[in-house]
């Protein structure tokens, strides 16, 4: 998964600065927390009862095309017409520009006030990850704890959530479901291991 540079200040037209540079070590703090928690909370025993374990592996790089899968640390997440979603009232920790698209997207991942720790940086950039794999606030009931849960806190995704995921995560670029038995030597595989 491409992880967008965002070390750079944003300025107006006008050379006034409207955005706040983030270090590279922010960049990279927050894209591996964001990485710990994917892969903690897609890995795990699906409906089907098997045993999915999941990899994501990171690339830094400056610039994306249209067509990347990619993670984006933003001042304020936009709408898909690049207005702010706070200019309709609406307040946001992250978003994705398409549900449910593994192929290219963008996973927005606000720097704060809603993402101060590195934790909830975690938990905004994998929950948003989920949708991207076509999970939706729904698909998490009423379990406080769900990560799909909006405005979550928590990192839990149920078994049927992680047979969705199991699914389409072979075709998303970057995360790579691998066998527990080849997680020592993380040698990629995209087979998943049965417990019948």
């Amino acid at each position: 998964m491409k992880v967008l540079n965002s070390t750079t200040n944003e300025f107006k037209s006008d050379g006034t600065q409207i955005g706040e540079r983030m270090t590279s070590k922010k960049v990279s703090n927050g894209a591996e927390a964001i990485k710990s928690q994917m892969e903690s909370s897609f890995s795990g025993i699906d409906a089907e009862g098997n045993n999915v374990t999941v990899e994501v592996n990171l690339e830094y790089v400056d610039s994306v095309g249209k067509d990347d899968f990619y993670i984006d640390f933003v001042d304020e997440v936009v709408g898909a017409d690049g207005v702010p979603l706070s200019k309709s009232g609406v307040l946001a920790a992250g978003k994705v520009d398409e549900i449910g698209n593994v192929d290219s997207n963008r996973i927005q991942v606000a720097k704060s006030p809603f993402n101060s720790t590195n934790t909830e940086i975690g938990i905004t950039g994998a929950h948003e990850g989920g949708h991207t794999a076509g999970l939706t606030h729904e698909s998490a009931g009423t379990d406080a704890q769900n990560l799909m849960k909006k405005g979550a806190t928590g990192g839990n995704i149920t078994p049927s959530q992680r047979s969705s995921l199991r699914n389409v995560v072979p075709r998303v670029r970057g995360i790579k479901p691998i066998k527990a038995t080849e997680i020592k030597t993380m040698e990629i595989s995209s087979e998943i291991i049965s417990n019948n």
